[in-house]
């Protein structure tokens, strides 16, 4: 899939992505991805070519009780299911923000917070505790 312009997508169910599949998000571009199911996002991954969080956005509703990326792309974005288990493996690292009822990262990879997501109109996202193991 690939994103020119602004785009608000609703899943009602599940979203999996894998093999050769990937999400390309153009300069200029901007995803918002509102899911109700469980997410997965193997692959390629999604590429985030203007390299903002603020670019690319999952938001899991009521029933969304999981989100995983493992995809072969650095996962440059924001992950907002509060309800969630979400878990980041690979070795490709992340950037950006991760709300989620349980959060796991492993596998090599690492979350930067990035700080812009806490100014402009999306300003939403300030890092408030953590807990490194």
């Amino acid at each position: 899939m690939i994103v020119t312009g602004t785009a608000r997508i609703h899943v009602s169910g599940s979203t999996s992505l894998s093999g050769q599949a990937y999400i390309l998000v153009a300069s200029g571009a901007s995803v918002e991805w509102y899911a109700e199911g469980s997410v997965s996002l193997a692959g390629g991954g999604v590429i985030n070519s203007p390299g903002l969080a603020k670019n690319f956005a999952v938001y899991g509703l009521n029933g969304c009780t999981s989100v995983d990326y493992t995809g072969s792309s650095k996962f440059v974005g924001t992950i907002d299911a509060p309800k969630a288990t979400v878990k980041l493996t690979g070795s490709a690292d992340a950037s950006g923000a991760i709300i989620g009822n349980s959060v796991t990262i492993s596998g090599g990879m690492s979350l930067h917070y990035d700080e812009s997501l806490n100014s402009g109109p999306k300003g939403r996202f300030i890092a408030s505790s953590w807990l490194e193991i």
